[in-house]
């Protein structure tokens, strides 16, 4: 059984994410960081799919937040791992995050702040409907994707993968 809202960490997300995503094929070179020997986090590196946290480090046990799991999940669009992507699933989305967690600060990060790089990627995420809010209108991109979270996406992207998910479809998560 696992923990409800259990953290998915770096470790759990190259284990069971990028595993599976048709990488399969793909030649890993040797590796690129000092934590991580596996095969799976190589590729997916060298596929542009991750970037590791600096310093030549992956962090497999470091939690990961909810808008690095949008932009890994927008990375493998780009790839052409999953169907092709519409011009409005590029709109920008106006999120209440900072009404509510302004100011609050979590390892020196504001919580309501949506980074530069993952912005894109939470607007393609939230739009095509495969990842929602996590109520309020809030998007929570500094908090931790959890193993919850992270079955509706899974559950999402199959869904888009058979054409049954409509845009902006399900509850906050």
């Amino acid at each position: 059984l696992v923990e409800r809202d259990a953290k998915i960490t770096n470790f759990k997300k190259e284990k069971y994410h990028i595993v599976h995503i048709g990488l399969a094929g793909a030649d890993a070179v040797s590796s690129r960081f000092s934590d991580a020997d596996s095969e799976a986090v190589e590729k997916a590196s060298d596929a542009g799919i991750i970037n590791g946290t600096g310093n030549g480090r992956f962090s497999p046990e470091r939690s990961i937040r909810r808008q690095e799991a949008a932009v890994i999940l927008y990375r493998m669009a780009q790839l052409g791992i999953f169907p092709d992507i519409d011009d409005p699933a590029m709109l920008p989305h106006s999120w209440d995050d900072s009404k509510y967690f302004s100011g609050r600060y979590l390892n020196g990060v504001d919580q309501s702040y949506i980074f530069p790089y993952a912005r894109d990627a939470v607007s393609f995420c939230y739009n095509i409907g495969l990842m929602a809010g996590t109520g309020n209108n809030c998007f929570s991109p500094n908090s931790p994707y959890t193993i919850e979270q992270s079955a509706v996406t899974m559950l999402r992207l199959y869904r888009w993968e058979t054409g049954t998910l409509k845009s902006n479809a399900g509850a906050d998560v």
